[in-house]
């Protein structure tokens, strides 16, 4: 019986993370519009506050630094990696259906 709910609950919990990516420190720089330095900004302008995971972006190169503490988003990573989470999340959905649906087909109830 738990794998039966946990099989119900695992689309909801990817869908759950795919919504929390529109909250990510990369998207408040999106929002903001910091595409170059001469409109990069400051983390806490944007209400991060220092536990936010700016490093990670860094050192990925979604966010650039320009010094004094001000980054700017680089659009063709960004662009590259929300299609990577977003390919990666279709796949991981689309598993368990398979898989059910071949156990079916297997059992002649397809």
């Amino acid at each position: 019986m738990p794998a039966k709910f946990a099989a119900l609950l695992y689309p909801a919990f990817l869908l759950a993370l795919a919504a929390r990516g529109s909250r990510s420190p990369a998207a408040r720089f999106a929002r903001a519009q910091a595409f170059s330095p001469e409109t990069s900004r400051r983390p806490a302008s944007l209400g991060l506050g220092a536990l936010a995971p700016i490093g990670d972006l860094v050192r990925s190169g979604v966010l650039v630094a320009v010094g004094d503490g001000r980054y700017y988003l680089d659009r063709e990573r960004y662009r590259r990696t929300r299609t990577r989470t977003f390919a990666g999340a279709a796949v991981a959905l689309a598993v368990p259906f398979l898989f059910a649906g071949w156990i079916l087909w297997s059992r002649g109830m397809l």
